[in-house]
């Protein structure tokens, strides 16, 4: 009795039964022309195919009915190899039951009885004679399940396709794998030697073209179709026999209906090879490993089985086994590896050479790739050399279509086109190629290096990146790291510690015209993006949330990379529908607590909401909502041991939280949230406060910031948003005075090792309480006042000395900072890190300074005088920390490092040095502005008036408060020493203009006051942050010039554009004020600033004299374009001004002794000293021109006015200057009297040298000393060049002369000018060096220089002209 035959084993849990019916294997009756299967289409289900093809069969239908049909059971390829023995055997033995319990012998009657296999039963021992045994048993299950009819027409199939002697060619292939006889010999089979043996390891049908039924085969020839059965089974590394009867199928490139021009002649059978590579023919590029895909040893063939030893290899199969034809032996010629030829019979061996579907892979000539001078890049994205562009082999994939073809690797021009392809699979490797190179460019690898052009790769890489976003898949993972790699991973080492500053360059290139609203800027390519569209995609993929983890954080990277760029961004990012709150959504409110499976918050979500806030007020409001939820890490994370998140990002969470509420709590918004989670808040500070656990140092700093910025919103809860949000008495309530003393004793405790962050954070946590205090505690805060007093007397003059110890550690590294900068090549990372260096240290001595200003005690003076001395009480502690800093603040204000230029560092540095500079020099502006208001607050006299003076130009935007404190306090002293008393408040809407010009930009200073939480909005410093000029609208004053006391002349010579004189709402309404007015009292104050900052030692901070001279210029442009009836109502003619401005002139006079003689040349000129009121696109030249037409019209030789005409005249400026004043105004040149002593110079030698060469020039000269009689220091200086063109001995350097053009002036001087001319130009001397001789030493000339000089002349020839002069100089003995 049979087994029960077990179940298969199958993939899943889906299991075939036995039907109780066999399979028809029906089989097209003829087989396609082309070799292969007919293809099936879909659109019909198998059972209907099957039903079709047996209703195709005449005369069987009845009998296929009446067939018991049996499902064959379905065999997993591990079955095939390693199937059960048990269910070999019974297959063997035909035992095997059906689903009727009945044998396959005796299911059937109509059938021929089942035969048994005629091969040996050997032990199965191997895998693959396990495998044949298997295919064996099911090629006679399926014989046996075929009709008589199925059989005959495959035997008339198998006749047609292989011969006649089909028999002996099976019967030697059985004895060649029976071992019996050679493999070598069944291939010298006639039958064999009209067939083609190929290399493929699967078997496909033998079809016959024609349906005709061959004669019925004798018992011999069922076994032999017995064994032809078995021989049509694979088996592994065996050689099988194909047809070549079959047509063989078109190439890919060929059309259905060839075009007539071209040959539709069918190409030869495709001929397999194994090439012999080596490793040597291999090409691996130095920077990439080799590719896993083409591996050695994977190009040779397998070794042969040990149990065949009889086989061959496949290359000893030699040419000569098979019958020579001269098709055959055409084929031979073996092609070079990766030539035209070779790639055609290889992939295209159907199509004839030289087929024109085929030209692409022709190889291009030499000559082709000279001309492509265009960079190729490699699919790492590295450089390929040119020497290399014809030498790689084409397996590396580097050659395609794209011309010149015979050059390996890609333009990026290809790349681009490649980028745009229709198909995912290839544009989503380009968008990686585009990845990787980019990257390169970024990291500056060797492999790019010479890599020009790099902005308009990175431009257009974003470009086609962006174009992706909308895809999905692996398409849209590409897209986004591309992007990331653009936006982010391109200037990410260069902005990383930049906060609070936008990013986005100045000055772009407007004459750069974008071909399409869809290209991108390569000066900007951020701002120039399509932010509508592209934070739409962000904002639903965010949603969607189908993307890896890493694409989405890639996501919130971008966005914050953005966000950062500029306030433009940042609005639209919040303004874009649901982008905040998906954010929100899928990178801080995760599950807590976290799953193994479930993602962790990431802080660079809040991060971004911090960069959010900081952009504008509006944005700050909006992420009130969001805030609201930021509260769960306050509540989870406190205390951190029982978080349930790792410790880092517990700490990292917190820290963003409360840096937000800060930063919301700076615009008066949000502060009520210190209310509504009171108590949590209270637990926060318990923790942090305490010395249980450790806590790091940044999430304490945090906390105090935060505390810092509620008690500012509390001393004034009119100010918050809404009102009474926050109010003082809840700040007393709440204990935070004594929680901040009690964290003061724990850091005292701690010692030296306290971090100096911490307690400038709790220094300036004290300083906000104790200024609140100040307002609303009784008797102004006097009581905590003391007690904090108290308590740093007790450290400060101890043993402890713990905060004495940090000001003088911090004020000694700040010096050593100051003392030892980064040199000029200095690298830009180098020198920001300085200045962050620079800045932390003066933070933490401005936070002090802030503390030792709210300990000192104010209080009503009861002398008559108003004594500021018996108005303030300070401890002695605050005493002798102000003369620590005092010393400093002078050492910091004329450091060089405000001024100091960085113009060696191009591209991306070059945009950021000055946002870099006033970003973390504003920490020092604020020590400098706290130190100028203690002294202030100490000091009884006005000894430190020249520090506020010079304070105020180094003051940067955000502390206008400050800076309008400091000119109210300056002009009222300087107000109580002047003649014009009471004229100085008429300057005061003008100041107020000055220092913040733009009303809708209001900067949150770095100390947040109750004014500025109310009125700022922003917290962000923009790019424009530069003092205004007139060919933009400035949003920001600070830092101020040194002329900005005379602002108000820029306001009167621009009256009908300024935005003070033309507003009424600007100037008080009992304010009036005439020209002569403004003017006076401007020019009083800049006199009397100017004197103090001289007596106050603080020189540096002067004026300059073209600063002077061009304020002074402005004041007689005052009458450009007016129409005056009467010369006395000229502004300039007015005593006082007149007065002033002599005196404002008399320091840059060359006689005054105070000067020095010998200074170089100014740094600075007139044409740069102007930009600041004429503005870039106003050439100082045409102001010249003006000024010099209204000296010639109304000046009446008016001697100031003359005087300011000679500066432009020197050496130092171009011969345009001294072209238009001697030439096309020389009548105005005899009017100019002024004495040599009066000129505006520190030295004449700008006036003298070099001596003038330009032929016009010095005929405007002679022309000068021949028509008029000059006097004074035009005369000086036209017989100075005039006589350096002629006498060699006053050459500077090679002592000679144009002796023709000397010779026609000598003769026009001798001849055309007056006798005093003549004799003063003859003996004319003049030294190169130090002071300049002056009249009358500079005529005296010695007897040497005479004779030389009349041996010069007498040179020429000229005897009447060396009598002449002989004459000349025997009158002067």
């Amino acid at each position: 009795m049979s087994r029960p035959q077990p179940l298969p084993s199958l993939v899943g849990s889906v299991v075939e039964r036995p039907s109780s019916a066999r399979p028809s294997f029906n089989v097209a009756s003829s087989a396609p022309s082309t070799g292969f299967p007919s293809v099936q289409h879909r659109s019909k289900s198998a059972f209907a195919r099957a039903r079709e093809a047996k209703r195709s069969v005449p005369g069987t239908r009845d009998a296929e009915e009446s067939r018991i049909r049996d499902v064959p059971i379905v065999q997993r390829s591990g079955t095939l190899l390693f199937g059960a023995q048990g269910a070999e055997e019974q297959d063997v033995e035909g035992e095997r039951p059906l689903s009727n319990g009945k044998t396959s012998a005796g299911s059937n009657s109509d059938l021929e009885p089942r035969r048994k296999s005629t091969i040996p039963r050997t032990p199965l021992g191997s895998d693959e004679e396990r495998w044949k045994m298997q295919m064996t048993q099911d090629n006679e299950r399926a014989v046996d399940s075929m009709t008589e009819a199925e059989r005959e027409r495959h035997r008339a199939e198998i006749l047609e396709q292989l011969g006649p002697e089909v028999g002996e060619l099976l019967r030697r292939v059985r004895d060649a794998r029976t071992g019996k006889l050679p493999e070598k010999d069944v291939l010298h089979s006639p039958a064999s030697s009209q067939k083609k043996l190929g290399t493929e390891t699967h078997v496909e049908p033998i079809h016959t073209d024609t349906p005709e039924d061959p004669p019925v085969l004798s018992d011999q020839g069922k076994k032999r179709q017995r064994d032809d059965d078995e021989i049509l089974q694979p088996t592994p590394n065996r050689l099988h026999v194909h047809s070549r009867l079959a047509s063989p199928p078109r190439g890919i490139l060929v059309s259905s209906t060839p075009p007539t021009s071209r040959s539709s002649t069918p190409g030869k059978t495709r001929k397999l090879r194994f090439a012999d590579v080596t490793p040597d023919d291999v090409h691996v590029f130095q920077s990439e490993p080799s590719s896993p895909r083409r591996p050695v040893g994977l190009l040779l063939p397998p070794p042969p089985d040990v149990n065949c030893g009889d086989v061959e290899l496949i290359e000893d199969i030699k040419g000569n086994d098979f019958p020579q034809t001269a098709e055959s032996s055409s084929a031979e010629t073996v092609p070079e590896e990766g030539t035209p030829e070779d790639i055609r019979r290889r992939f295209f061996p159907n199509m004839p050479a030289h087929d024109p579907n085929l030209e692409w892979i022709e190889a291009g000539n030499a000559s082709e790739l000279e001309h492509h001078a265009e960079p190729r890049f490699d699919l790492s994205g590295a450089l390929v050399p040119p020497e290399q562009w014809a030498e790689l082999p084409t397996h590396l994939g580097l050659h395609h279509h794209g011309g010149p073809s015979a050059a390996a690797g890609y333009t990026f021009v290809d790349l681009l086109l490649l980028a745009r392809s229709s198909v995912p699979a290839q544009r989503a490797s380009v968008l990686g190629v585009l990845t990787k190179l980019v990257r390169r460019l970024v990291l500056r690898e060797p492999e790019v290096e010479g890599l020009r052009d790099s902005e308009s790769i990175r431009a257009r890489s974003l470009a086609v990146g962006l174009a992706a976003l909308a895809e999905k898949g692996s398409l849209v993972v590409q897209a986004i790291n591309l992007v990331w790699t653009c936006v982010v991973f391109w200037d990410e080492e260069l902005v990383e510690r930049l906060e609070g500053v936008e990013l986005r360059p100045l000055n772009l290139n407007t004459s750069e015209e974008l071909e399409s609203k869809d290209a991108i800027s390569t000066n900007d390519p951020l701002s120039s993006l399509p932010f509508p569209t592209l934070l739409g995609q962000i904002a639903s993929h965010l949603d969607v949330s189908d993307l890896p983890r890493e694409s989405l954080s890639q996501l919130l990277s971008i966005t914050h990379r953005l966000a950062r760029h500029s306030v433009k961004i940042a609005n639209a990012i919040s303004e874009t529908p649901q982008l905040v709150g998906n954010i929100v959504r899928a990178f801080l409110l995760t599950p807590i607590p976290p799953s193994a499976n479930d993602s962790l918050p990431d802080p660079l979500a809040l991060r971004l909401l911090h960069t959010l806030a900081i952009s504008s007020r509006a944005n700050a409001k909006a992420l009130e909502g969001p805030a609201d939820a930021l509260l769960r890490f306050v509540t989870t994370n406190v205390p951190l041991s029982t978080s349930p998140f790792p410790r880092p990002l517990a700490e990292a969470l917190l820290c963003g939280t409360l840096d937000l509420y800060a930063v919301l709590a700076r615009y008066g918004v949000y502060a009520g949230v210190a209310t509504t989670a009171a108590e949590h808040f209270g637990r926060l500070s318990a923790s942090l406060f305490s010395e249980v656990g450790e806590v790091s140092d940044q999430l304490r700093i945090a906390w105090l910031c935060v505390l810092d910025a509620w008690m500012v919103c509390a001393r004034d809860p009119h100010r918050t948003t809404p009102t009474h949000d926050l109010l003082w008495s809840q700040v007393i309530g709440w204990t935070w005075g004594d929680d901040l003393l009690g964290f003061r004793k724990m850091l005292l405790s701690k010692g030296r090792s306290s971090n100096e962050r911490v307690w400038a954070s709790l220094w300036g946590a004290l300083a906000a309480w104790l200024e609140g205090c100040r307002v609303n505690s009784a008797k102004a805060g006097q009581g905590e006042r003391n007690i904090v007093c108290m308590a740093v007397a007790e450290t400060w003059s101890s043993g402890l000395q713990e905060e004495k110890a940090v000001i003088t550690g911090v004020i000694t590294s700040l010096r050593q900072m100051l003392s030892n900068p980064p040199n000029d090549e200095c690298a830009f990372q180098e020198w920001a890190s300085y200045l962050g260096n620079i800045d932390a240290l003066s933070w933490t001595l401005s936070e002090f300074t802030r503390l030792c200003l709210a300990c000192v005690q104010k209080r009503d003076s009861s002398s008559a005088d108003g004594d500021a001395a018996n108005s303030t009480v300070a401890p002695s502690w605050v005493l002798d920390a102000h003369s620590l800093l005092l010393s400093l603040a002078h050492d910091l204000i004329s450091h060089p490092i405000w001024n100091r230029s960085l113009e060696k560092l191009g591209g991306d540095q070059s945009k950021l040095v000055a946002r870099i500079r006033c970003l973390h020099l504003q920490s020092s502006s604020v020590l400098l502005a706290f130190c100028v208001k203690l002294s202030r607050a100490l000091s009884a006299d006005n000894a430190c008036l020249p520090l506020g003076i010079a304070v105020l130009e180094r003051l940067l935007p955000g502390e206008e408060e400050i800076a309008l404190r400091l000119i109210d306090e300056t002009s009222e002293v300087e107000e109580a020493q002047s003649e014009l008393a009471g004229k100085f408040a008429l300057l005061r809407p003008f100041f107020k203009n000055l220092v913040r010009p733009d009303e809708e930009i209001y900067l949150s200073p770095r100390v947040a006051t109750p004014n500025s939480i109310q009125l700022c909005t922003t917290q962000c410093l923009p790019a424009e942050f530069r003092p205004r000029t007139s060919s933009s609208k400035a949003h920001f004053g600070l830092p101020l010039s040194r002329d900005w006391p005379c602002v108000a002349l820029d306001h009167l010579l621009r009256s009908g554009t300024s935005a003070v004189l033309t507003n009424p709402n600007a100037v008080p309404e009992s304010w009036s004020a005439s020209e002569t007015e403004l003017v006076q009292a401007s020019l009083s104050l800049l006199n009397r600033l100017q004197t103090t900052l001289r007596v106050g030692g603080f020189d540096d901070f002067t004026m300059s004299m073209e600063h002077a001279a061009f304020t002074c210029m402005k004041v007689f442009m005052l009458e450009h374009n007016q129409q005056q009836s009467d010369s006395s109502e000229e502004v300039f003619r007015d005593t006082v001004v007149g007065r002033l401005m002599d005196e404002l002139l008399k320091p840059f006079s060359y006689g005054e002794a105070q000067m020095p003689r010998t200074s170089p040349s100014p740094s600075v000129t007139l044409e740069d000293v102007s930009k600041g009121f004429l503005g870039a696109g106003t050439p100082f030249y045409q102001f010249y021109t003006d000024f010099i037409a209204l000296y010639d019209a109304i000046s009446l030789s008016h001697r100031t006015f003359a005087r300011l005409l000679l500066p432009p005249t020197s050496m130092a400026y171009a011969i345009d200057y001294r072209k238009h004043l001697w030439g096309d105004f020389g009548h105005v040149v005899r009017t100019i009297q002024t004495p040599i002593d009066e000129v505006l110079a520190p030295d004449l030698k700008s006036y003298l040298w070099p001596s003038e060469m330009n032929a016009e020039m010095l005929g405007w000269y002679l022309r000068a000393l021949t028509k008029w009689p000059l006097s004074g220091f035009v005369r000086f200086v036209a017989v100075h060049h005039v006589a350096s063109s002629i006498w060699p001995d006053l050459q500077e350097e090679s002592g000679v002369v144009r002796e023709k053009r000397a010779r026609m002036l000598l003769h026009a001087v001798v001849g055309q000018t007056r006798p005093d001319v003549v004799k003063d130009i003859a003996h004319y001397t003049q030294t190169h060096g130090g002071n300049a001789h002056l009249p009358p030493k500079c005529y005296e000339c010695s007897e040497d220089r005479k004779s030389a000089r009349l041996t010069y002349v007498k040179v020429w020839g000229d005897t009447q002209l060396a009598g002449n002069l002989s004459s000349i100089f025997a009158q002067i003995q």
